[in-house]
């Protein structure tokens, strides 16, 4: 009788997975707007270009990034969970503008990145989900 390897329950591929893809998204839409911004001077896009494109960013990458990891690693849910994150996004947003006066805004987004996946996964992994158990 062979004992069988316990299944994690995707927590950490969530989180890992949803910063990953929130700092790459970031990354990618910050560097557009600044193409942008510097090929069309005349259009005035200047600094919230720059903020509406990195807060697009976080949010597409962050759910692309959750969804991306938790498949890779095969865990279950992984449609379930991303779609949870991408509901939880706007109250996390609303979230961040309230913490942030207490914690600063990089502790802010650190913490909206990990409890937001969080979240979502333990959303999904209830056991009164449906299909759960």
């Amino acid at each position: 009788m062979s004992l069988s390897k316990p299944r994690s329950k995707g927590y950490l591929a969530a989180v890992i997975g949803s910063i990953s893809g929130a700092v790459v998204m970031f990354a990618l839409l910050i560097l557009l707007s600044r193409i942008l911004v510097t090929n069309f001077p005349q259009a005035n896009l200047g600094l919230v270009t720059l903020v509406l494109m990195g807060a697009v960013g976080i949010g597409f990458g962050e759910v692309i990034g959750c969804f991306t990891a938790l498949r890779l690693k095969h865990h279950a849910y992984a449609r379930a969970t991303a779609l949870w994150l991408m509901v939880l996004i706007i109250p996390g947003i609303l979230f961040f503008f309230f913490i942030r006066v207490f914690i600063g805004g990089a502790l802010a987004i650190g913490a909206i990145l990990i409890l937001l996946p969080l979240a979502a996964r333990a959303l999904t992994r209830h056991p009164n989900y449906p299909n759960n158990g």
